[in-house]
C-alpha cells in the first residue's frame, strides 16, 4: 500500500511537470526572440521536493569533483532500500551508509536553495558581498581588528604605533572596505568545473555546478532555475556531501570554508589597506 501511495505521488508529479512544460517553452521562445534576460520564476522542482515530502525519492545522485592536478573523479550514490551504495570513478562499490542521512541533507539542501533569492534582501547594503556568507557588517566590525592582529602576527607584519592606530580606524571603515572585497559573482561555463551534483528524480534532476577557485566554490550555478546562488551554506552541505563518500577530494576545504577568516583579511589588506599605511 506504502509504494502504491508512493508511485502515486511520483506520477501526480510528474504530470503536473508535463503540464507546466508548454508554458516553459513559450517563455524559453520568448526570451530567444527578444534577447531579455529570462525573468526569475519561483523553482517548481524544490517547491515540490519540500511541499510533497518527495525529496527522499531521489534514484541517484552523481559527483563531479576536481582533483589536483587535472582529473576529474565521478562519484555515484544509488539507494538500496534504507542504505546507500558509494561507487567510485572505476565503477567500484566503495562504502554503504545509512540513506536517511542523505535524505537529511537533500533536504536541507532544497531548503537553502528555495532561501537563497532572498539572502540579500536582509542587507544593510544589497550589494555586500558578506551576504553570500552568511554575515554582515556587525559581524565584520566584531571581529575585524582580532581577526588583523591575528593576521599580522601570521605574517610578521610590523607597524609602529602610528601606522597600527590608522590601520584600525581604517579597518572598521566597513562602507569604503566592503567595495573592494574579492568576492566573485560569475559562474564560467568554460572554467574547470570544481564540482558538479546532479540528483535525480523520476520526473527531474536537480543540477548545481561551481567553477570558483574561491572559499566556498561561490557562486552556484543552478541549472534548474538558470540562476547564480551566492549561498555558503549550499558550499558547506556539500562538502558533508562529498565527506561522506569517504573519496579524496582536493574541494573539502574550499567547500567547508576552511581558513575563510584569514583569506578574507588577506583580501582587506592587499586590496585595501596595505597602500595607505605605507607597509613595503
Amino acid at each position: 500500500m506504502r509504494n502504491d501511495f508512493k508511485y502515486l505521488l511520483v506520477l501526480f508529479l510528474l504530470i503536473s511537470r508535463l503540464c507546466t512544460a508548454q508554458q516553459d517553452t513559450t517563455t524559453s521562445k520568448l526570451v530567444e526572440n527578444t534577447g531579455e534576460a529570462e525573468p526569475f520564476f519561483k523553482d517548481t522542482l524544490v517547491d515540490q521536493l519540500l511541499r510533497s515530502q518527495t525529496y527522499k525519492y531521489w534514484t541517484k545522485i552523481i559527483l563531479v569533483d576536481h582533483v589536483y592536478p587535472n582529473y576529474l573523479q565521478t562519484i555515484t550514490l544509488e539507494p538500496e532500500k534504507r542504505r546507500v551504495r558509494i561507487i567510485d570513478s572505476t565503477g567500484t562499490k566503495v562504502a554503504s551508509i545509512s540513506k536517511k542521512k542523505i535524505d537529511k541533507l537533500i533536504l536541507d539542501l532544497s531548503k537553502e536553495i528555495d532561501e537563497s533569492d532572498s539572502i540579500y534582501i536582509k542587507a544593510l547594503w544589497p550589494d555586500d558581498p558578506l551576504n553570500k556568507y552568511e554575515l554582515d557588517s556587525v559581524w565584520y566590525k566584531e571581529n575585524v581588528l582580532s581577526l588583523w592582529d591575528k593576521y599580522r602576527n601570521s605574517y610578521s607584519i610590523e607597524l609602529d604605533s602610528a601606522q597600527l592606530k590608522n590601520s584600525q580606524f581604517m579597518l572598521l571603515d566597513y562602507s569604503s572596505i566592503y567595495r573592494t572585497l574579492n568576492t566573485p559573482n560569475n559562474w564560467n561555463p568554460n572554467e574547470q568545473i570544481m564540482v558538479d551534483v546532479k540528483i535525480a528524480y523520476p520526473f527531474d534532476i536537480l543540477h548545481l555546478q561551481a567553477t570558483s577557485y574561491f572559499v566556498y566554490a561561490l557562486p552556484w550555478y543552478y541549472f534548474n532555475n538558470q540562476t547564480r546562488l551566492s549561498n555558503s551554506n549550499i558550499s558547506k552541505l556539500i562538502a558533508q556531501l562529498l565527506k561522506i563518500t569517504k573519496q579524496k577530494s582536493d574541494n573539502l576545504d574550499r567547500l567547508s570554508g576552511t581558513n575563510f577568516e584569514m583569506l578574507l583579511m588577506d583580501d582587506v589588506y592587499n586590496r585595501y589597506l596595505k597602500n595607505k599605511i605605507n607597509v613595503h
